[in-house]
């Protein structure tokens, strides 16, 4: 019984931590209570639910397989033994960073990015450059798994001095299959693969005006 209330005790921490729900005020004072309490700090939370994210990132759709191997943890010390699933995720992630500085494109004030990655790394990969460079705009371009004439993006500006969503409403404009969606600092949507360059001009002539 200790061990469950335990476990319910960090879950609302770390969902607070995963989904940037620290922006909030009265989140941020009670996630520094819980810290205090367990006298920690945000750095190592963020460091110990990265290590979770890659543990399930690799297991993708196989989260039976990954629940199996996770469920006997009762400390975070003793993730240290899932390097195995966790560093081929995380060596992915930097491979992406690098190529992002060197192959991004600039669409008057966004950077984009398309690339295709192995793991189902976009969303680790985009949150991670946008709070890199948090002033600046980003729409991140994946080839989606589950149907390969689709590309998935996600907008992101963690400044809010853009209307993500807007931006990427705009891309998709008369596209056919293609959708939109989110709130200003992080959104999403899809397009069919033959209309990625038809998106990248629609931006432009959305942005130039």
């Amino acid at each position: 019984k200790n061990y469950e209330k335990d476990q319910r005790e960090w879950m609302l921490p770390a969902s607070m931590v995963a989904d940037c729900g620290t922006l909030r005020p009265e989140n941020a004072l009670a996630l520094q209570k819980f810290l205090k309490n367990k006298n920690l700090t945000l750095k190592k939370l963020k460091e110990k639910i990265h290590k979770i994210d890659l543990f399930l990132v690799f297991f993708d759709n196989k989260l039976e397989k990954a629940f199996e191997i996770i469920l006997p943890i009762k400390t975070f010390s003793e993730f240290t033994h899932l390097k195995k699933y966790t560093e081929p995720v995380e060596k992915e992630i930097q491979k992406i960073e690098k190529e992002y500085e060197k192959n991004k494109e600039k669409i008057s004030n966004i950077n984009f990015f398309y690339f295709e990655p192995n793991f189902s790394i976009k969303s680790i990969t985009s949150t991670r450059i946008s709070f890199k460079y948090p002033n600046e705009s980003f729409i991140f371009a994946t080839k989606e798994k589950s149907a390969k004439n689709k590309i998935r993006l996600s907008g992101r500006n963690q400044s809010g001095n853009t209307n993500m969503i807007q931006i990427i409403k705009a891309g998709i404009v008369g596209l056919e299959n293609a959708s939109a969606g989110g709130h200003p600092r992080a959104s999403g949507g899809f397009i069919q693969s033959k209309d990625l360059e038809k998106f990248k001009q629609n931006l432009r002539n959305f942005l130039k005006k």
